[in-house]
């Protein structure tokens, strides 16, 4: 698997997401309410460091890359800290075409 050890980075925002994405999965039925709670508990234990972004390049980087100010609030954390994103947005969105090799896409 991984021959390193990596550390992950999110900010606050993270959180809200992942709730609303598994929020999603149960209100469409691929996966019950039960399970969601479980994948949350999980997810609230794993080893994540909180980190927000500065809150003025927030704005500025969803203009300049066509994105919503809460994909600005990731953008932001990686241009400050100068780290990859991994994430599941869909590779094709423009936002992550401008940060090229900067992005992991857990989609392919």
């Amino acid at each position: 698997m991984l021959d390193e050890r990596v550390d992950f980075v999110v900010p606050t925002l993270h959180y809200w997401e992942f709730a609303n994405v598994l929020r999603t999965h149960v209100r469409n039925r691929a996966f019950d309410r039960k399970l969601a709670e479980e994948i949350w508990m999980l997810h609230l234990d794993a080893p994540l460091q909180v980190v927000e972004p500065p809150i003025d390049s927030v704005f500025r980087l969803s203009l300049e890359h066509g994105a919503t100010a809460y994909d600005a609030v990731f953008l932001a954390l990686v241009v400050h800290l100068d780290v990859p994103l991994l994430t599941a947005e869909r590779p094709t969105t423009s936002w992550m075409a401008r940060l090229g090799k900067r992005v992991v896409s857990l989609l392919r």
